[in-house]
């Protein structure tokens, strides 16, 4: 993956970039990342965080506890196969 240097971000840029990232919850080179693919027109697999407002959204601790909490429900319990 290349890796660019940009200089001369003007202090209104830098507060947008700062701001989307606080957002969005995501480093500032992802946001720079994504406006630059929005403005690109490559957009891919994006993320919307438009109606966390509405539905919250999860810590990564939260996280951890679903997927922790689901992969026991995958457990086969063999004495359940007799």
């Amino acid at each position: 993956m290349k890796a660019i240097t940009l200089r001369g971000i003007s202090p209104e840029l830098a507060h947008e970039i700062e701001a989307r990232s606080r957002r969005n919850g995501t480093s500032l080179s992802r946001a720079v990342l994504d406006m630059l693919s929005d403005r690109a027109g490559q957009t891919g697999v994006r993320r919307y965080h438009d109606l966390d407002h509405l539905f919250g959204r999860w810590t990564q601790d939260e996280a951890d506890a679903m997927d922790a909490a689901v992969a026991e429900q995958r457990l086969i319990d063999p004495d359940a196969w007799d």
